[in-house]
């Protein structure tokens, strides 16, 4: 009987790990609900599931704020950025789309767009939940390593954008399956994405500063 749920039993150490999940996924809710501190608590979300998928740090609710205090500020400029680029981009579509609406290469021309901006946006937040970098370089690093790992790049950007799919193609689907996706979605899809970045992001930092850059993720 003490073996199954043992705390090192595999059992005990999966519910652990969606216990876990679940709490990310709500702490990642509960702190964008501003909007504009939606870049802080994302880095924050990457910056705990890289830990849980490292083994490694303490609480997720600890590892969480820790990050979503020290990444505040930087985070900032990299969130109004990316919300500005994407409120210009969804006014130009429709502005144009009365008119250009029934040209493929009006559809195609939005498509490599909002790949190219769902990549950068993407890639922003765990590179900031990562390394140091200013805004600048977070834009730079999110490309460079994003276009130097492209099967990465797809699934990483595929999972972030499978949730406005499902809105925009089956609302009704959707909402069916709204409290499943509120409890596991955000921590589930970062944990995923995470098991990928971790050896990607190994690549870049330096073995002699690996401890140094624990307290970063």
């Amino acid at each position: 009987m003490g073996g199954l749920f043992d705390y090192d039993s595999k059992l005990f150490q999966f519910l652990l790990r969606v216990s876990d999940l679940v709490v990310l996924s709500l702490l990642w809710l509960v702190c964008s609900l501003p909007v504009i501190t939606i870049g802080a608590s994302t880095a924050a979300l990457y910056y705990t599931a890289m830990k849980l998928v490292r083994q490694r740090g303490d609480s997720a609710v600890s590892m969480f704020f820790h990050s979503f205090r020290q990444n505040f500020r930087a985070s900032l400029p990299v969130t109004l950025i990316l919300l500005f680029v994407g409120y210009m981009l969804c006014l130009d579509f429709m502005l144009l789309s009365p008119k250009y609406g029934g040209s493929g290469v009006f559809h195609g021309i939005c498509i490599v767009v909002l790949l190219a901006f769902a990549l950068e946006a993407s890639f922003a937040f765990p590179v900031l939940a990562k390394f140091q970098c200013t805004t600048r370089q977070v834009f730079r690093n999110a490309f460079y390593i994003a276009v130097t790992h492209p099967l990465v790049a797809v699934m990483v950007t595929a999972l972030h954008l499978i949730p406005v799919w499902l809105i925009y193609a089956h609302l009704d689907w959707f909402e069916s399956v709204e409290p499943l996706l509120v409890l596991f979605g955000p921590g589930l899809i970062a944990y995923v994405n995470a098991t990928a970045l971790v050896p990607v992001f190994r690549q870049y930092v330096p073995a002699e500063q690996g401890e140094e850059n624990e307290r970063k993720g």
